[in-house]
């Protein structure tokens, strides 16, 4: 049961009527319930919204970013990120086998060293908190800093947003299974 009631347009004030409209002509279209959330903080609306679609649009390209963020949501065993990436990854181009096995805790076989890399980034990192140094020369060996930032950045932003998730107890889509029950 969903603990914080999402905010409607009808409930904002100046401030976060502003940010709504934002979030509406941004290239999402849409508001959907984390930011109808994070709207009871203007500022924080604002923040995750250009965090976000720097990272949706501007951040390693898609096959990588969906990896990360299935790989994220994998490691933080949260419904709703794999729910609502699922489709956008093989939209994006990632085989479902290899969404089959990160479910079931494997890796695939990639074939790329920055899938890789990513695949090792985003384990090691929600396995310890830490990043050797080991791992992390293959990864910018492979991937370049810019896109170590970058995959940093998506990993904070969606620890960020599954935390909400969680949280909050945001449910899946009617009728949905999750992938990962309690």
């Amino acid at each position: 049961m969903l603990r914080i009631a999402p905010l409607n347009e009808a409930d904002l004030d100046p401030a976060q009527k502003a940010i709504w409209d934002r979030l509406v002509a941004s290239p999402r279209g849409a508001v959907g319930i984390a930011h109808r959330i994070w709207l009871r903080n203007p500022a924080i609306a604002d923040a995750t919204e250009a965090l976000g679609v720097a990272i949706a649009f501007h951040a390693l390209t898609p096959v990588r970013r969906e990896v990360a963020i299935m790989l994220m949501g994998k490691a933080m065993r949260c419904n709703r990120i794999w729910m609502m990436h699922g489709p956008k990854a093989l939209k994006a181009g990632v085989p479902q086998p290899w969404l089959d096995t990160i479910l079931a805790g494997g890796r695939p076989d990639y074939g790329e060293p920055g899938l890789e890399a990513i695949h090792d980034v985003v384990t090691e990192m929600n396995a310890g908190w830490r990043l050797s140094e080991a791992t992390y020369r293959r990864a910018v060996a492979a991937l370049g800093e810019d896109d170590m930032v970058e995959l940093v950045g998506l990993m904070g932003l969606y620890w960020m947003t599954g935390g909400l998730i969680e949280a909050f107890a945001i449910p899946l889509p009617e009728g949905a299974a999750p992938p990962f029950p309690a």
